[in-house]
C-alpha cells in the first residue's frame, strides 16, 4: 500500500497476502512516465500499501553486485534503499510505479511494531488521482537518484499516522 464503503477499513481488517490494499491502475503520469492511479475513492488514513516477503524482494549491495550490468541496471531503476535496513527493496507489485512528489498524497512510515515500512493515504484521494510519497522519506539513495529535489538542508523528518491528522 479501502475508501468509501461500508465495513472496516484495510488498516484495521486483516490482510493475507495482500500487496497493494486499494485498487489501483497504470497510466502516463504527468510526473514521470508512467505512474500509479487510484482506481477508488480513498480515505484518509487508509493503509495503500504493505511490504510483503512472498512477493517484494530484498537484496544486499553484495547481492546487486553480482548481477550482470542489464540486469543490475533494471533492479536499481525500480528498487529503493531502506532508511532502516540500508537493503534494497523491490516491490512486486505496481507500488514500484508510485511517483514521487514533495507535496505527496501518500506517506511511508514504520509503525512500532512493523519490521518494513507501509503507506497510507494522507488525505482523500479521488479516483483517478495519481498516486505519490516522498521518495526522501524512505529511500537512502534520494539525493544520488536523478529524480532527487533541490538539497533540502538536514535530514527530512520521519512521519507517522498522528502526523498526517494534523
Amino acid at each position: 500500500m479501502s475508501g468509501a464503503r461500508a465495513g472496516p477499513s484495510p488498516a484495521r481488517a486483516p490482510v493475507k497476502n495482500k500487496m497493494l490494499l486499494v485498487k489501483t491502475k497504470l497510466d502516463v503520469s504527468r510526473i514521470h512516465g508512467i505512474g500509479l492511479f487510484a482506481d477508488q475513492f480513498i480515505s484518509k488514513d487508509t493503509v495503500v500499501w504493505k511490504f510483503n516477503r512472498l512477493i517484494d524482494l530484498v537484496f544486499t549491495a553484495e547481492q546487486l553486485d553480482e548481477l550482470a550490468p542489464d540486469a543490475l541496471a533494471q533492479i536499481k531503476k525500480y528498487s529503493y534503499r531502506d532508511v532502516h535496513s540500508g537493503l534494497y527493496v523491490l516491490c512486486g507489485d505496481d507500488a514500484r510505479f508510485f511517483n514521487h512528489s514533495t507535496d505527496p498524497n501518500c506517506l511511508d512510515t514504520y509503525e512500532s511494531h512493523e519490521k518494513e515500512g507501509i503507506t497510507f493515504a494522507c488525505r482523500d484521494i479521488i479516483a483517478g488521482e495519481e498516486l505519490t510519497c516522498d521518495y526522501a522519506l524512505f529511500d537512502l539513495d534520494f539525493d544520488a537518484r536523478l529524480y532527487a529535489s533541490p538539497p533540502h538542508g538536514g535530514s527530512r523528518p520521519r512521519y507517522s499516522r498522528s502526523d498526517a491528522r494534523r
